[in-house]
């Protein structure tokens, strides 16, 4: 149950951080926003991880984290999850510039089919009929709730449709390769490995200047905006989503992960005094309803052999 709290829990950060967002774009572009938003991540997990290393220093018992520090196979799993996170935020990034809001939300839920299929392919697990008609019905209700047009398709849904391909596939390495370390360990190590590249961005672009002038110009409400995205959303419900994941299956942590728009949906309402639509409120219900029922799956996915 707790692993369920957490996943639940972490989908309400998220899904909180889409107003927090909006406090803080009048003073920096989306690009810029998600590049503080990892400095201040970043700059967090440095500060946790060298206090951890430090206090396991003087200590006569080492742990057994501490001792793994010393292996070179300790250091790859979370700083190639880093690099494949920092690439799905990136493209999701990216692709909202050149598409709309609703759309890029609809098209990066699809990590939700793709992840039944790539385990699938790589690990030949089947799933029900049922658990298909489930995770259908979600996309249909993130449909509804976010009123999505596809009219045409351009270039920032090819770079979303790959932003939910790279989303999937984080899932699965976090599954695959975070079981053995202490969470909040593993995610400190993530999020450093972002704010490194992210500094490579940004020095690339040459938007040093930009964001001190951002810095300087913004208001409490982006203050606290900050704090929201950087802090609880980056460095706390990251570290809760790789302890989820040591407790339930990756194709039912995707469903879930869809609560995070109902949650954004209800949050902008109390928030930002926005409405919410008959169709986005039965879009929510089947989201929901759609979530409670995949959780109760919990055999489901099993390796067929052969």
């Amino acid at each position: 149950m707790l692993g369920y709290f957490l996943l639940i829990f972490s989908t309400f950060i998220w899904g909180i951080s889409f107003v927090a967002v909006k406090w803080i774009l009048p003073f920096f572009s989306a690009q810029q926003l998600h590049h503080v938003r990892l400095f201040i991540a970043g700059g967090v997990s440095l500060i946790y991880f060298s206090t951890w290393w430090l206090l396991n220093q003087f200590r006569k018992k080492e742990t057994i984290t501490y001792r793994l520090l010393f292996k070179k196979s300790f250091w790859w799993p979370p700083l190639l999850c880093g690099f494949i996170l920092y690439l799905f935020l990136a493209l999701q990034t990216e692709g909202i510039a050149f598409t709309t809001v609703a759309k890029s939300g609809f098209i990066t839920c699809l990590y939700v089919l793709f992840i039944p299929i790539f385990l699938f392919l790589g690990w030949k697990k089947k799933f029900s009929f049922i658990f298909w008609v489930y995770c259908c019905l979600s996309l249909l209700g993130i449909y509804l709730l976010m009123d999505a047009k596809f009219e045409n398709i351009n270039h920032g849904d090819v770079l979303t449709l790959l932003c939910a391909m790279v989303g999937a596939i984080h899932i699965l390495a976090v599954d695959k390769l975070a079981y053995h370390y202490r969470p909040i360990i593993f995610n400190c190590l993530q999020c450093i490995v972002m704010a490194m590249l992210a500094t490579l961005a940004v020095t690339w672009n040459g938007e040093w200047v930009v964001i001190a002038s951002g810095l300087k110009q913004m208001d409490h409400m982006a203050i606290l905006g900050f704090i929201m995205i950087g802090f609880f959303s980056s460095f706390l419900a990251f570290a809760f989503q790789i302890y989820a994941q040591k407790m339930i299956a990756p194709h039912i942590v995707a469903v879930l992960f869809l609560l995070e728009s109902p949650f954004a949906a209800i949050s902008a309402v109390f928030f930002l005094g926005e409405s919410l639509s008959l169709q986005g409120i039965i879009g929510c219900g089947l989201v929901l309803l759609s979530a409670y029922q995949v959780s109760r799956m919990s055999g489901e996915g099993q390796e067929v052999a052969g």
